[in-house]
């Protein structure tokens, strides 16, 4: 059986990060080939789906399941940046280069690029670059982003992200695990997902819960919150519940990303701050509305033709709760974004396909 290895963000209970976990493994494994993941937690990765799993940190098992794989892919995520953690550009291009000593194939897969503000690491990075099988980049903005650094282009193209891909549950299960966590759950209700994130040390659960209230009671409907990142999401939306006078409710318990996005599939409408949250709205075809925090969510909504409503650096609540009216009232939402969707999933199946042929050598 082919194997490959796969490095990336993965372990650190990030809904949206381990979602390519679920599509890559589920993928590669219908193709009959073997995954190995990258994992802060492998234990934990390996059990809940049912994949190989090492340790990110241990070195010696990484160069040994290189060695022993077919390629290696890089992605997805924006791995390749110097904004969050210095060493963190310096890690993955180690990985790269393992597998570069190693004579094994690389590809960089759905990842964006950037900011990489360093020289060092702007020269480190177009040398690795140079050597990759194939460079596949979630978004046009990374692109941009690597043009305007002085990379060469030649071996890249720009893609979409890998969660298009996703396979999430049906109706009936989604319906099923939403009764487990809103109390007298109803079809009749209108339910408004809600995925919000800290961010820059800024406090903004305040406005948020003045935000989400003002909806409620206008729209008639009940919040529902969607934690990406466990702790760091699930402890946000508390603080902002425990501000909120109408009732609320925060989705917690271990489920699979393609669980959380069924889940959100139920929804009116989905408010986030989040990218995954917003590709998880729309990859099931319900209305979103973005909140920007970081460039990767501008070039999303770019991609498929829309805007953020305004910028968590300055919340603007009557924007918010104007343009929620405007879609559950009123119907004002260019449903033929969905349609770019389903050609990006395209385009990712398309992508995974062309790599699985070059490892099986029928390319």
């Amino acid at each position: 059986m082919k194997q490959i290895v796969i490095s990336g963000y993965y372990g650190f209970d990030n809904i949206g990060d381990d979602a390519m976990i679920e599509t890559f493994s589920k993928y590669f494994k219908g193709k009959g080939i073997n995954s190995i993941i990258m994992s802060k937690n492998p234990l934990n990765t390996s059990k809940k789906y049912d994949i190989s799993a090492i340790n990110r940190s241990n070195i010696f098992n990484i160069f040994s399941a290189i060695n022993k794989s077919d390629a290696l892919i890089s992605g997805g995520g924006t791995l390749l940046q110097d904004v969050t953690k210095v060493i963190s550009i310096w890690y993955y291009l180690v990985i790269v280069w393992i597998a570069i000593i190693l004579k094994k194939p690389v590809y960089i897969l759905f990842q964006g690029i950037g900011p990489i503000n360093n020289k060092f690491n702007i020269w480190l990075t177009k040398k690795t670059l140079k050597k990759v099988k194939a460079i596949y980049l979630r978004d046009k903005k990374a692109y941009d982003e690597m043009q305007r650094l002085g990379f060469d282009t030649s071996n890249v193209q720009v893609s979409s992200d890998l969660v298009y891909a996703l396979q999430y549950s049906d109706k009936i299960e989604s319906e099923t695990l939403l009764k487990k966590q809103i109390q007298n759950y109803s079809t009749d209700k209108k339910y408004i997902g809600v995925s919000l994130r800290p961010w820059n040390n800024i406090s903004n659960e305040e406005k948020f819960a003045e935000i989400l209230d003002r909806i409620s009671s206008e729209c008639n409907s009940e919040i529902v919150f969607f934690p990406f990142h466990k702790l760091q999401d699930i402890n946000y939306s508390k603080s902002i519940q425990s501000k909120m006078k109408n009732k609320s409710y925060i989705i917690q318990g271990d489920y699979l990303p393609s669980q959380v996005a069924g889940m959100m599939s139920i929804m009116k409408l989905n408010i986030g701050v989040r990218l995954h949250s917003l590709i998880f709205a729309t990859i099931t075809k319900v209305p979103t509305i973005g909140i920007s925090y970081d460039p990767k969510v501008d070039g999303f909504l770019k991609e498929i033709g829309m805007e953020s409503v305004c910028d968590y650096n300055n919340i603007n609540g009557e924007k918010i709760i104007n343009k929620t009216k405007e879609i559950l009232n009123n119907n004002l939402y260019d449903y033929s974004i969905f349609d770019k969707i389903n050609d990006n999933k395209k385009d990712v199946i398309k992508i995974l396909d062309s790599v699985i042929g070059e490892i099986y050598g029928k390319n």
